[in-house]
């Protein structure tokens, strides 16, 4: 079994990869976002976040393609779900670490 661990994830207003280099920096990171509400939360309402999450994954063994199911998932301090989506990362054989940008535009 070739395991699959992630190094790390941020969430960030922006992040931009340079195509000459294929450098990747990443632009305001957001530590914690905090929503102030008058009176009641409606049961559905929309968070016009334009939020970008940057994660590294990094594999044991190369050598083989691998595709990774991964479940993208963003709670309240309520433990409500606010937004919550499947995805797929697919490593080719010689690569041992991959970057996973997901532009979120609203949850």
């Amino acid at each position: 079994m070739n395991l699959i661990k992630n190094n790390w994830t941020i969430l960030a207003q922006s992040s931009a990869v340079d195509q000459r280099k294929n450098s990747l920096s990443i632009f305001d990171i957001i530590e914690e976002i905090t929503i102030q509400i008058n009176g009641q939360l409606p049961d559905q309402f929309v968070f016009p976040a334009n939020v970008v999450l940057v994660s590294l994954w990094e594999r044991e063994r190369v050598g083989e393609a691998v595709d990774l199911k991964l479940r993208i998932r963003v709670k309240d301090s309520k433990d409500q779900i606010l937004f919550d989506n499947e995805g797929l990362l697919h490593m080719d054989p010689p690569h041992k670490r991959s970057r996973l940008l997901v532009q979120l535009q609203g949850m």
